[in-house]
């Protein structure tokens, strides 16, 4: 998933991460391509060059992470309508998806 930001195609104009190329907006596939990308780095996986070269992308990611993750998204699952391709079932999944999203939120807050 971390490599998801070498293939830009998958995030649409604003940053946002779909399940299947661009989709319906999930606030926690951003924050787990984010998370991901954030453990290779720092266990030495991404070499220097490739990991400037994601840099704007990751960024942007980050962004629409922080703006996005409104009291709203999250009460809707973390899930924002687009194609309609993707659902909020099974409804278990919610939960620990949405952990994804606290933590991101907490790691990058204000980085």
């Amino acid at each position: 998933m971390c490599l998801i930001f070498a293939h830009r195609e998958v995030l649409d104009g604003d940053g946002a991460i779909g399940m299947h190329t661009l989709d319906d907006i999930w606030v926690r596939m951003n924050a787990a391509a984010l998370l991901a990308y954030d453990d290779i780095r720092k266990a030495g996986w991404v070499d220097g060059t490739f990991a400037r070269s994601l840099e704007p992308t990751v960024a942007k990611a980050k962004q629409w992470l922080l703006d996005n993750a409104t009291e709203e998204i999250i009460d809707q699952g973390g899930y924002r309508k687009v194609t309609g391709r993707t659902t909020l079932t099974p409804p278990e999944n919610l939960i620990w998806l949405l952990a994804w999203t606290i933590e991101a939120l907490l790691r990058f807050d204000g980085n």
